[in-house]
């Protein structure tokens, strides 16, 4: 029976059950909330990811690549931070005329 349906046949004692309750709840809250908590560290988070991530600057350069945004560029990172997505020579020729046609970095 639980203390609802309790409460209800008893209200006097189902009363009593749930300010009971109540007090476990407020003491477990405590005990919650003076845990410490890790920090929360971004880059960690970004390489364990299991997407690609890359991140670009206003210029279009590489700069941050995660463990999967090397395998689907099948480059390592140190090859790409700090060039351009058309500094990749297998795209070099589309990338210019991209570049060209939509960015204002041109």
């Amino acid at each position: 029976m639980s203390i609802l349906d309790q409460a209800k046949k008893e209200p006097q004692n189902g009363i009593e059950q749930l300010r009971g309750r109540l007090a476990d709840l407020e003491g477990e809250v405590v005990q919650l909330k003076a845990r410490p908590t890790a920090p929360i560290d971004a880059e960690s988070m970004l390489e364990n990811a299991t997407d690609g991530f890359l991140v670009y600057d206003s210029e279009f350069q590489f700069t941050y690549v995660n463990v999967d945004g090397e395998r689907i560029l099948a480059k390592p990172k140190a090859e790409l931070l700090g060039k351009t997505q058309w500094d990749r020579s297998e795209e070099r020729r589309v990338g210019k005329e991209c570049r060209s046609r939509w960015s204002p970095y041109h």
